[in-house]
């Protein structure tokens, strides 16, 4: 049986209702993809402003406990003084151990007080005008030291900062506590 020329296949073209449904799925999926997309952005955000608040806690809570867990150079006694007035204040001597600046070697005074809105450190060097100052936490607006002491050994110390959003942040500080650890003296 001779077989029969094929013939050519009639190619039909898309129809409306297949376009439609197609540009709808495609809709569609493009909508998922975007909202996935700005939902990550959004995490994203949150997910850094959460990482830094936590590494600037972490940093004062590490700069703090570095600073009054220091033992003192030997034959010093380390002085807590805490003023309580309209700008509470925390003065204070503390061994900052080796620095690159003599200066700031060894034996230091220190003070942590508020200014603006920024919760800082103040050392003073050995020299007349050697002074080094460190913003150790930002956008605060109330500090308050309660300190726990025993006679006038102090143990550890809370420190209270009032965020200018109005949370409130504590932090346990706890002291070198030896014969010649820390003398407290608490000014009014």
């Amino acid at each position: 049986m001779p077989k029969k020329p094929s013939m050519p296949k009639k190619k039909h073209p898309l129809t409306l209702i297949e376009v439609i449904i197609a540009f709808s799925l495609t809709a569609i999926l493009f909508s998922f993809i975007l909202t996935s997309f700005f939902q990550h952005i959004k995490v994203s955000k949150s997910f850094e402003i959460a990482k830094r608040e936590v590494l600037a806690r972490a940093y004062l809570q590490k700069r703090l406990t570095t600073i009054f867990l220091n033992k003192p150079k030997e034959g010093v006694v380390n002085t807590l003084n805490y003023i309580k007035d309209t700008n509470p204040r925390l003065e204070f001597t503390f061994n900052n151990g080796i620095d690159p600046d003599q200066a700031f070697s060894d034996q230091v005074n220190g003070l942590l007080y508020l200014k603006n809105s920024d919760f800082c450190l103040k050392i003073f060097g050995k020299g007349d005008l050697t002074i080094r100052k460190e913003v150790l936490f930002t956008h605060v607006k109330k500090i308050e030291f309660n300190i726990y002491d025993e006679g006038e050994i102090p143990l550890f110390f809370v420190l209270s900062l009032t965020t200018l959003k109005g949370k409130e942040i504590s932090f346990p500080i706890f002291l070198r506590v030896s014969e010649k650890g820390f003398i407290f003296k608490d000014k009014e």
